[in-house]
């Protein structure tokens, strides 16, 4: 796995948290 392919996983992971967090 590079480096921009571990960034982009957890820039993923970070947008579905934002999604899934309350307004």
């Amino acid at each position: 796995m590079s480096e921009d392919e571990i960034y982009q996983k957890i820039a993923g992971l970070i947008q579905d948290h934002f999604q899934l967090s309350p307004d």
